[in-house]
């Protein structure tokens, strides 16, 4: 599966899926530089705290991972 058509889908399903629309996405997400650059380009950010860019939303993900770890570090002492 293309991850720029499950990406579009997502982002907006009454679009159409046209080369240039799925280009424009690919580029976006840096899908064109392959699978090992994106990796290396990611595990570099995380040193500096930066996991990156949600593919929907274009949010950071780091605040959203902190809020969901806080909860599931209280749920831990919780059922301690």
């Amino acid at each position: 599966t293309d991850p720029a058509l499950t990406v579009l889908k997502a982002r907006s399903a009454d679009r159409d899926p046209t080369p240039e629309v799925l280009a424009d996405i690919r580029a976006g997400l840096g899908l064109d530089d392959g699978p090992l650059r994106l990796l290396a380009h990611w595990l570099g950010g995380l040193p500096r705290g930066d996991a990156g860019r949600s593919w929907l939303s274009g949010q950071a993900v780091t605040p959203a991972v902190l809020q969901a770890l806080g909860a599931s570090l209280l749920l831990m002492a919780v059922a301690l």
